[in-house]
């Protein structure tokens, strides 16, 4: 992995010092109280912008950005703590995480716990099979990979090539599970549209947790891709847990014209739950059946219909309609 690199916040910094310099050749247009707040205003920024990248590089162990965006992993807590743990930050968005002492590396964080919809879906398949093969479109830190077992399968598509770097040499989920680990760089659309049927017991797509969303990924033409890929009986799911979206009614609304049963399920902190490694999620499952989702039915509810919404296909979706 590619050592600590500068952060936009020099960038920041950098254009703050080209005003400053325009500011003091202008100066002879405005009066010199005027110039003196101006470039005093200027300096105050790039103070701030400096004890920013002091704070970040506390805390960080990798900092990077490409193409794709800023990546960061943090730590958190005294490494010597039981609750000394680290986070992949993709922008402002968390991307995983694990604990690091010995006992806790092998639980299930963030929105992937075992009361997650995904959870819920690795869970019923491998209490129906002692092998299973599952896909999952993003990586992350690969924390689903601490479900496999001996005999699994695990597959993962990222877009981007640095997460896998980073995922392997910061966390453990990939190196530690029992599973086969296979991870396809590229589009993830693109590269499934080139395989021959995967027959995923689950197929998760795990790519909507910012403020800016593949939205290929969430059409008809998509899904009807994705039900190709599953294996008789499998479960596709959606990660479609967003500050700003709400992308449930969409995949209801898929669902339906493709004849496929669909279960939303909010796993949410109730009072009382203080549990520090989950975070609150929105999956949804589709199944081509509904006994397939019948055991873990109880856990959730059928998406929200929106009658009056028109279905995203490949030549069509509307985020201003999705805005919560």
């Amino acid at each position: 992995v590619a050592p600590v690199v500068l952060p936009s916040y020099y960038e920041v910094a950098l254009i703050l010092v080209a005003v400053a310099v325009l500011l003091a050749v202008a100066g002879h247009l405005w009066s010199r109280r005027a110039l003196v707040i101006g470039l005093a205003g200027v300096l105050g920024s790039i103070g701030i912008v400096h004890l920013n990248v002091a704070n970040d590089r506390l805390d960080s162990l990798w900092m990077g950005r490409n193409f794709y965006g800023s990546l960061k992993v943090r730590s958190y807590e005294a490494p010597d703590s039981d609750n000394y743990h680290r986070r992949l930050v993709h922008g402002a968005i968390l991307h995983g995480e694990q604990y690091q002492a010995p006992w806790a590396k092998h639980f299930a964080t963030t929105y992937y716990t075992g009361t997650s919809g995904i959870g819920r879906a690795i869970d019923v398949k491998e209490n129906a099979s002692p092998a299973i093969r599952v896909g999952m479109i993003g990586l992350g830190v690969g924390t689903i990979a601490t479900y496999g077992r001996k005999n699994d399968v695990f597959r993962f598509y990222e877009i981007d090539p640095q997460v896998p770097l980073v995922a392997m040499e910061y966390f453990s989920y990939l190196k530690d599970s029992e599973a086969v680990i296979d991870i396809v760089l590229g589009d993830a659309r693109l590269s499934i549209e080139r395989e021959q049927p995967q027959s995923y017991d689950v197929l998760a797509v795990d790519a909507f947790s910012g403020d800016a969303i593949p939205a290929h990924l969430i059409t008809r033409e998509a899904v009807q891709l994705f039900r190709r890929h599953l294996a008789e009986g499998g479960i596709l799911a959606y990660h479609v847990s967003n500050r700003y979206l709400d992308l449930a009614p969409v995949l209801g609304t898929i669902a339906k014209a493709e004849k496929m049963t669909a279960l939303h399920i909010d796993d949410y902190k109730g009072v009382g739950d203080d549990n520090p490694i989950k975070s609150p999620s929105t999956w949804v499952l589709l199944a081509e059946k509904p006994e397939t989702l019948a055991p873990i039915q109880q856990w959730g509810k059928e998406p929200v219909e929106k009658p009056e919404w028109r279905m995203w296909t490949d030549d069509y979706h509307n985020l201003f309609q999705v805005l919560r």
